[in-house]
């Protein structure tokens, strides 16, 4: 049966009016409010509560039980407050370990203090705000943080956590930017990637040494256009070419050309000059020749701008348009030459 914690600012007495609550189930806060007559709502944190069934229609009120901490003296312990002013005035540093020196527990009423060594055995009723800690650093501080030592704090304020407790959430804290920092890493190179130019075969658009920042997200959506400048890993009829050479390609080797023949483009090779629909677009080696050749779906044909010194589809064929890894956005490096790339600039 679904529940929902409910705090009227009358449960909560002067002395126990704490911070958050750690879960609240969903619902509009206007009729809750209705419900409510009204009454603004206070969020806590270390309670126990008792819920109130909202499938009924109405909301009960119910009672805060506040907790206070197990300290005891010569506990060693940490604030985390949210640096909190009034804190540091004091001398009271978030994330800086504290001795307890002493335990007060504080009469909200007489405002009499009374010596104690431990909050263990405290009454639930008893709220942080009326237990006060005295803390002194465990070591010293730079000049500009020393204060006069030891401090009285209630352990509210403070908002004290173990040395055990603070190491722990450190940790955990640690683990999870980590984490996050691996996630955001991999979908970040999923999503771009800078790709460093090898070779003259793409000159004067670029040159050996051109850093180019790489996008990879637009060809989900966007098909190949002609004239544009793209990044593609070696087909297999490539790979064959270069190891029979001698060479070798790598696994994160990729290379990068213009597309120059679409899907149902017709392009041919005819007396050292490459042809597309039947316009002459690139001289080519005298001696290589290409019947008219219809390039078919999910293929395309592309080319070097500087066809004497470029390995591309005249040599080894047309280009699986799956092997195409994304487009480059920009020049970035070096400097001098940094600009945005017309990637679909028309040959």
């Amino acid at each position: 049966m679904e529940e929902t914690m409910v705090i009227h600012d009358d449960d909560v007495n002067s002395g126990s009016e704490l911070g958050f609550v750690p879960v609240i189930w969903k619902k509009s806060w206007n009729g809750m409010n209705e419900h409510c007559d009204g009454r603004s709502w206070k969020r806590v944190r270390f309670c126990d509560v008792r819920v109130a069934n909202r499938n009924s229609g109405s909301v009960r009120r119910c009672k805060v039980v506040a907790k206070v901490g197990r300290f005891q003296v010569g506990d060693v312990v940490v604030p985390r407050h949210r640096w909190a002013p009034s804190m540091r005035s004091l001398g009271v540093y978030r994330a800086v370990e504290y001795e307890i020196l002493e335990l007060h527990l504080l009469d909200p009423i007489s405002k009499t203090k009374t010596s104690i060594q431990s909050t263990h055995n405290l009454s639930f009723n008893v709220s942080p705000h009326n237990v006060l800690a005295t803390l002194a650093p465990r070591r010293r501080l730079i000049a500009r943080f020393e204060r006069k030592w030891p401090v009285q704090v209630s352990l509210y304020d403070a908002s004290l956590f173990s040395l055990k407790s603070d190491v722990l959430a450190s940790a955990i804290a640690t683990l999870a930017s980590t984490i996050c920092v691996f996630i955001l890493t991999f979908y970040a190179r999923e999503a771009v990637s800078i790709y460093r130019i090898p070779s003259l075969s793409m000159a004067p658009t670029l040159e050996v040494g051109d850093a180019l920042l790489v996008e990879k997200v637009s060809l989900r959506k966007r098909e190949l256009q002609l004239g544009e400048i793209v990044l593609f890993a070696a087909p297999d009829t490539l790979k064959q070419r270069i190891e029979k050479a001698g060479g070798y390609i790598g696994p994160r080797d990729l290379f990068v050309k213009r597309v120059a023949a679409l899907p149902g483009d017709w392009i041919s090779v005819v007396d050292g000059h490459v042809q597309v629909n039947g316009e002459e677009i690139e001289p080519a080696d005298p001696k290589l020749r290409i019947d008219p050749t219809e390039v078919p779906p999910g293929m395309v044909f592309v080319l070097g701008d500087n066809y004497e010194l470029s390995l591309d589809s005249r040599y080894f064929g047309l280009l699986p348009q799956d092997r195409v890894i994304g487009r480059p956005l920009c020049r970035c490096f070096p400097f001098t030459r940094a600009q945005l790339l017309d990637a679909h600039k028309p040959r």
